[in-house]
């Protein structure tokens, strides 16, 4: 029997991290593994790969540069994880 945990360790790779700033954002670097999501002023939205890097190290990376004030982790929800088994990704990791 395959647990949930299982599961999201399988399936559920990728983290997101907001960081709210003290000053408005300027341009820069993204860290190793990670993506923006999207920019405001004040706000950043990071999407990472855990198996490329890890949540600590974008954060250390990221307030190398900017003064967060604030900062959120967010794990994948079960549903986006059936939702990408749905679209073909337990196939996928079997055939590997």
């Amino acid at each position: 029997m395959i647990l949930i945990s299982t599961i999201k360790e399988r399936f559920g790779k990728f983290r997101e991290i907001t960081f709210e700033t003290a000053k408005p954002l300027p341009e820069i670097t993204l860290p190793f593994g990670a993506t923006l999501l999207s920019q405001e002023e004040r706000k950043l939205l990071l999407r990472f790969d855990r198996s490329l890097t890890s949540a600590s190290r974008v954060t250390a990376d990221v307030m190398r540069e900017l003064e967060v004030t604030d900062f959120t982790l967010t794990e994948p929800d079960l549903s986006s994880i059936i939702k990408q088994i749905y679209q073909g990704a337990l196939s996928q990791e079997v055939s590997l």
